[in-house]
Protein backbone atom coordinates (compact mmCIF):
# COMPACT_ATOMS: atom_id res chain seq x y z
CA UNK A 1 0.00 0.00 0.00
CA UNK A 2 1.92 3.32 -1.18
CA UNK A 3 1.11 7.17 -1.08
CA UNK A 4 0.53 8.84 -4.67
CA UNK A 5 4.00 10.09 -4.07
CA UNK A 6 6.57 9.89 -0.76
CA UNK A 7 6.30 11.90 2.34
CA UNK A 8 8.45 12.97 4.67
CA UNK A 9 6.50 15.20 7.00
CA UNK A 10 3.00 14.27 7.61
CA UNK A 11 0.38 14.34 9.94
CA UNK A 12 -2.76 11.81 9.81
CA UNK A 13 -5.99 10.66 11.36
CA UNK A 14 -9.57 8.83 10.91
CA UNK A 15 -12.63 10.12 9.69
CA UNK A 16 -15.53 8.10 9.57
CA UNK A 17 -13.61 5.15 11.14
CA UNK A 18 -11.36 4.08 8.59
CA UNK A 19 -10.30 7.02 6.18
CA UNK A 20 -6.95 8.16 6.96
CA UNK A 21 -5.94 12.01 6.00
CA UNK A 22 -2.25 13.09 5.53
CA UNK A 23 -0.60 16.04 5.14
CA UNK A 24 2.39 16.01 3.55
CA UNK A 25 5.45 18.37 3.17
CA UNK A 26 9.03 18.28 1.12
CA UNK A 27 9.19 15.44 -1.13
CA UNK A 28 13.01 15.11 0.05
CA UNK A 29 15.40 16.77 1.58
CA UNK A 30 17.65 17.61 -1.50
CA UNK A 31 14.12 19.25 -2.60
CA UNK A 32 13.36 21.27 0.00
CA UNK A 33 10.96 23.90 -1.50
CA UNK A 34 7.59 23.57 -1.17
CA UNK A 35 5.59 23.50 -4.26
CA UNK A 36 1.12 24.16 -4.58
CA UNK A 37 0.63 20.70 -3.21
CA UNK A 38 3.15 20.51 -0.78
CA UNK A 39 0.38 20.28 2.14
CA UNK A 40 -2.42 18.04 0.58
CA UNK A 41 -4.76 15.36 1.57
CA UNK A 42 -4.57 11.47 0.72
CA UNK A 43 -7.43 9.88 1.88
CA UNK A 44 -7.37 6.00 1.78
CA UNK A 45 -9.73 4.37 -0.60
CA UNK A 46 -12.24 1.68 -0.09
CA UNK A 47 -9.62 -1.04 -2.02
CA UNK A 48 -6.40 0.08 0.53
CA UNK A 49 -5.23 2.93 -2.39
CA UNK A 50 -4.82 6.56 -1.85
CA UNK A 51 -6.99 8.95 -3.25
CA UNK A 52 -5.38 12.72 -3.31
CA UNK A 53 -7.73 15.66 -2.28
CA UNK A 54 -7.69 19.52 -1.61
CA UNK A 55 -4.33 20.69 -1.44
CA UNK A 56 -4.19 23.36 1.54
CA UNK A 57 -4.14 27.11 0.73
CA UNK A 58 -1.02 27.94 2.11
CA UNK A 59 2.16 25.48 1.87
CA UNK A 60 4.03 24.62 5.26
CA UNK A 61 6.10 22.11 6.32
CA UNK A 62 6.38 20.52 9.82
CA UNK A 63 2.89 21.44 11.36
CA UNK A 64 0.28 19.52 12.92
CA UNK A 65 -3.29 18.23 12.03
CA UNK A 66 -5.58 17.37 14.36
CA UNK A 67 -9.62 15.74 13.64
CA UNK A 68 -12.09 17.54 15.42
CA UNK A 69 -15.26 15.73 16.97
CA UNK A 70 -16.91 17.69 14.10
CA UNK A 71 -14.81 15.59 11.60
CA UNK A 72 -13.37 18.84 10.18
CA UNK A 73 -9.02 18.38 10.67
CA UNK A 74 -7.42 21.53 12.19
CA UNK A 75 -3.88 22.30 10.53
CA UNK A 76 -2.00 24.66 12.78
CA UNK A 77 1.30 26.48 12.43
CA UNK A 78 4.58 24.89 10.41
CA UNK A 79 7.26 26.04 8.69
CA UNK A 80 7.48 28.31 5.46
CA UNK A 81 9.90 28.25 2.44
CA UNK A 82 12.64 30.11 4.50
CA UNK A 83 12.09 27.58 7.49
CA UNK A 84 10.31 30.24 9.93
CA UNK A 85 7.64 29.13 12.31
CA UNK A 86 4.30 30.42 10.84
CA UNK A 87 0.69 31.38 12.95
CA UNK A 88 -1.71 30.73 10.35
CA UNK A 89 -4.40 27.77 10.79
CA UNK A 90 -6.33 26.01 8.49
CA UNK A 91 -9.48 24.17 8.63
CA UNK A 92 -10.47 21.12 6.47
CA UNK A 93 -13.62 19.91 5.96
CA UNK A 94 -13.32 16.15 4.45
CA UNK A 95 -17.21 16.09 3.10
CA UNK A 96 -16.83 19.65 1.38
CA UNK A 97 -12.94 19.08 0.27
CA UNK A 98 -12.57 22.53 1.04
CA UNK A 99 -10.32 24.50 3.63
CA UNK A 100 -11.14 27.83 5.59
CA UNK A 101 -8.87 29.65 7.28
CA UNK A 102 -9.31 30.09 11.34
CA UNK A 103 -8.06 31.75 14.09
CA UNK A 104 -4.18 32.53 13.95
CA UNK A 105 -1.93 31.30 16.66
CA UNK A 106 -0.77 33.84 19.16
CA UNK A 107 2.51 33.15 18.21
CA UNK A 108 4.16 31.38 14.66
CA UNK A 109 5.11 27.33 15.68
CA UNK A 110 6.66 24.60 13.72
CA UNK A 111 8.34 21.33 15.38
CA UNK A 112 5.39 21.53 17.96
CA UNK A 113 2.41 18.78 18.77
CA UNK A 114 -1.19 19.15 19.03
CA UNK A 115 -3.42 17.21 20.61
CA UNK A 116 -7.30 17.15 20.87
CA UNK A 117 -8.73 16.91 24.76
CA UNK A 118 -11.87 15.67 26.09
CA UNK A 119 -13.24 18.87 26.02
CA UNK A 120 -12.99 19.30 22.18
CA UNK A 121 -9.93 22.09 22.42
CA UNK A 122 -6.50 21.21 20.68
CA UNK A 123 -3.35 21.79 23.18
CA UNK A 124 -0.78 22.72 20.93
CA UNK A 125 2.89 22.75 23.13
CA UNK A 126 5.87 23.58 22.69
CA UNK A 127 8.33 23.84 19.40
CA UNK A 128 9.95 26.28 17.90
CA UNK A 129 8.01 29.59 18.71
CA UNK A 130 8.25 32.72 20.34
CA UNK A 131 8.66 33.92 23.42
CA UNK A 132 9.82 31.07 24.08
CA UNK A 133 9.60 27.07 23.18
CA UNK A 134 8.24 26.72 26.65
CA UNK A 135 4.49 27.97 25.13
CA UNK A 136 1.65 26.45 25.19
CA UNK A 137 -1.82 27.53 24.48
CA UNK A 138 -5.60 26.20 23.64
CA UNK A 139 -7.78 25.89 20.45
CA UNK A 140 -11.81 26.39 21.05
CA UNK A 141 -13.51 25.04 17.45
CA UNK A 142 -16.75 26.48 19.11
CA UNK A 143 -15.47 30.16 19.75
CA UNK A 144 -12.44 30.03 16.90
CA UNK A 145 -10.53 31.45 19.47
CA UNK A 146 -7.05 30.69 21.39
CA UNK A 147 -6.10 30.92 25.14
CA UNK A 148 -2.89 30.90 26.85
CA UNK A 149 -2.22 27.72 28.75
CA UNK A 150 0.51 26.45 31.39
CA UNK A 151 3.68 26.59 29.93
CA UNK A 152 5.93 23.10 29.73
CA UNK A 153 8.44 23.02 32.45
CA UNK A 154 11.37 23.50 29.99
CA UNK A 155 11.61 24.06 26.29
CA UNK A 156 10.92 21.21 24.09
CA UNK A 157 10.60 20.62 20.54
CA UNK A 158 10.15 18.04 17.72
CA UNK A 159 8.09 16.01 20.76
CA UNK A 160 4.81 14.06 20.20
CA UNK A 161 2.04 13.93 22.15
CA UNK A 162 -1.32 11.46 23.37
CA UNK A 163 -4.39 12.05 24.56
CA UNK A 164 -4.57 9.08 27.75
CA UNK A 165 -7.84 7.62 28.65
CA UNK A 166 -7.84 9.97 32.17
CA UNK A 167 -7.92 12.98 30.18
CA UNK A 168 -4.18 13.85 30.52
CA UNK A 169 -1.95 13.93 27.65
CA UNK A 170 1.84 12.17 27.79
CA UNK A 171 4.44 14.58 25.84
CA UNK A 172 7.19 12.06 25.01
CA UNK A 173 10.61 12.66 23.84
CA UNK A 174 11.48 15.57 21.46
CA UNK A 175 14.45 17.93 21.69
CA UNK A 176 16.00 20.78 24.38
CA UNK A 177 18.88 22.92 23.89
CA UNK A 178 21.32 20.31 25.37
CA UNK A 179 20.00 18.19 22.55
CA UNK A 180 17.31 14.58 22.28
CA UNK A 181 15.86 13.53 25.41
CA UNK A 182 14.28 10.36 26.94
CA UNK A 183 12.18 12.33 29.22
CA UNK A 184 8.10 12.38 29.51
CA UNK A 185 5.31 14.84 30.76
CA UNK A 186 1.54 14.63 31.57
CA UNK A 187 -0.32 17.74 31.17
CA UNK A 188 -3.78 17.74 33.05
CA UNK A 189 -5.88 19.99 31.51
CA UNK A 190 -8.35 20.60 34.20
CA UNK A 191 -5.65 21.49 36.50
CA UNK A 192 -3.68 23.24 33.85
CA UNK A 193 -0.18 21.91 35.42
CA UNK A 194 2.92 19.73 33.99
CA UNK A 195 4.59 16.40 35.87
CA UNK A 196 6.89 14.18 35.18
CA UNK A 197 5.84 10.75 34.42
CA UNK A 198 8.13 7.43 33.45
CA UNK A 199 11.18 8.31 30.89
CA UNK A 200 11.96 6.30 27.32
CA UNK A 201 14.62 3.63 27.90
CA UNK A 202 16.11 5.57 24.48
CA UNK A 203 16.01 9.29 23.54
CA UNK A 204 14.60 10.49 20.44
CA UNK A 205 13.29 13.37 18.62
CA UNK A 206 10.24 13.10 16.07
CA UNK A 207 9.32 10.01 17.65
CA UNK A 208 5.47 9.04 16.52
CA UNK A 209 2.72 7.75 19.40
CA UNK A 210 -0.29 6.18 19.33
CA UNK A 211 -2.95 4.80 22.38
CA UNK A 212 -4.36 1.65 21.60
CA UNK A 213 -7.38 0.17 22.47
CA UNK A 214 -6.18 -0.99 25.82
CA UNK A 215 -5.38 2.32 27.06
CA UNK A 216 -1.67 2.47 26.81
CA UNK A 217 0.67 4.35 24.36
CA UNK A 218 2.81 3.19 21.58
CA UNK A 219 6.01 5.07 20.71
CA UNK A 220 8.71 4.13 17.61
CA UNK A 221 11.11 5.70 15.73
CA UNK A 222 12.73 9.07 16.04
CA UNK A 223 16.06 10.28 15.21
CA UNK A 224 19.06 10.09 17.75
CA UNK A 225 22.44 12.76 16.95
CA UNK A 226 22.78 15.76 14.89
CA UNK A 227 24.22 16.36 11.99
CA UNK A 228 25.94 14.98 10.23
CA UNK A 229 25.70 12.14 12.77
CA UNK A 230 21.65 11.17 12.58
CA UNK A 231 20.65 8.35 13.46
CA UNK A 232 16.75 6.64 13.00
CA UNK A 233 15.99 5.03 16.01
CA UNK A 234 14.79 1.50 15.14
CA UNK A 235 12.75 0.46 18.20
CA UNK A 236 9.22 0.80 19.70
CA UNK A 237 8.33 1.03 23.37
CA UNK A 238 5.09 0.80 25.18
CA UNK A 239 3.89 3.29 28.46
CA UNK A 240 1.08 1.89 30.79
CA UNK A 241 -0.33 4.53 31.66
CA UNK A 242 -1.36 3.03 35.38
CA UNK A 243 2.50 2.61 36.66
CA UNK A 244 3.88 5.23 34.62
CA UNK A 245 6.62 3.15 33.07
CA UNK A 246 7.58 1.98 29.86
CA UNK A 247 8.36 -1.48 28.04
CA UNK A 248 9.76 -2.54 24.94
CA UNK A 249 7.61 -3.14 22.08
CA UNK A 250 8.19 -5.08 18.33
CA UNK A 251 9.87 -2.94 16.15
CA UNK A 252 9.24 -2.34 12.36
CA UNK A 253 11.00 -3.89 9.75
CA UNK A 254 11.84 0.03 8.68
CA UNK A 255 13.36 2.26 10.76
CA UNK A 256 11.84 5.75 10.54
CA UNK A 257 11.10 9.12 11.33
CA UNK A 258 8.91 12.16 10.16
CA UNK A 259 6.11 9.33 10.26
CA UNK A 260 2.40 8.97 11.95
CA UNK A 261 0.82 6.01 14.04
CA UNK A 262 -2.78 6.07 13.80
CA UNK A 263 -4.45 3.06 15.59
CA UNK A 264 -7.11 1.77 13.28
CA UNK A 265 -10.75 0.53 14.27
CA UNK A 266 -9.34 -3.21 14.48
CA UNK A 267 -6.68 -2.08 16.81
CA UNK A 268 -4.03 -2.48 14.43
CA UNK A 269 -1.81 1.10 14.42
CA UNK A 270 -0.60 2.26 11.04
CA UNK A 271 2.84 3.56 10.50
CA UNK A 272 2.32 5.84 7.39
CA UNK A 273 5.16 7.81 5.50
CA UNK A 274 8.10 9.06 6.77
CA UNK A 275 12.02 9.09 6.20
CA UNK A 276 15.02 6.76 6.65
CA UNK A 277 18.67 7.97 6.89
CA UNK A 278 21.32 5.32 5.11
CA UNK A 279 24.71 6.36 3.96
CA UNK A 280 24.16 10.46 4.57
CA UNK A 281 21.67 10.39 2.55
CA UNK A 282 17.46 11.33 3.32
CA UNK A 283 15.35 8.61 1.42
CA UNK A 284 11.59 8.77 1.63
CA UNK A 285 9.25 6.34 2.43
CA UNK A 286 5.76 6.19 0.57
CA UNK A 287 5.34 2.68 1.99
CA UNK A 288 3.02 2.13 5.21
CA UNK A 289 3.01 -0.12 8.00
CA UNK A 290 0.37 -2.04 9.98
CA UNK A 291 1.35 -3.24 13.43
CA UNK A 292 -1.22 -5.19 15.80
CA UNK A 293 -0.04 -5.22 19.81
CA UNK A 294 1.25 -8.93 19.79
CA UNK A 295 4.78 -9.17 19.18
CA UNK A 296 5.29 -12.11 16.02
CA UNK A 297 5.82 -10.39 12.91
CA UNK A 298 5.74 -11.04 8.85
CA UNK A 299 5.77 -8.97 5.83
CA UNK A 300 4.06 -8.74 2.25
CA UNK A 301 4.54 -6.21 -0.18
CA UNK A 302 5.98 -4.09 1.32
CA UNK A 303 3.33 -3.82 3.64
CA UNK A 304 4.71 -5.23 7.43
CA UNK A 305 2.12 -6.85 9.35
CA UNK A 306 2.61 -7.53 13.27
CA UNK A 307 0.01 -10.36 14.07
Amino acid sequence: MASRSPRWTVASGLIAGACVVLCGACVSESQPALGPEAVGVLRQGSTGGWLPAAPIPEARARHTATLLPDGRVLVAGGCDRSDDPIASVYLYDPAAEAWTSAAPLPNGACFHAATLLATGEVLVAGGIQQPSATSTSRYDPASDTWAPAAPLPEPRWSHCAALLSSGAVLVVGGSTAAGDVASALLYYPVADEWSATGSLAASSYWPACAVLHDGRVLVSGGMTGSDPQYEVVAGAELYDPATGAWSPAAAPSVARTYHTLTTLPAGEVLAAAGIEIASDMWVSLASTCALSRSPVGGSCDGVQVVE
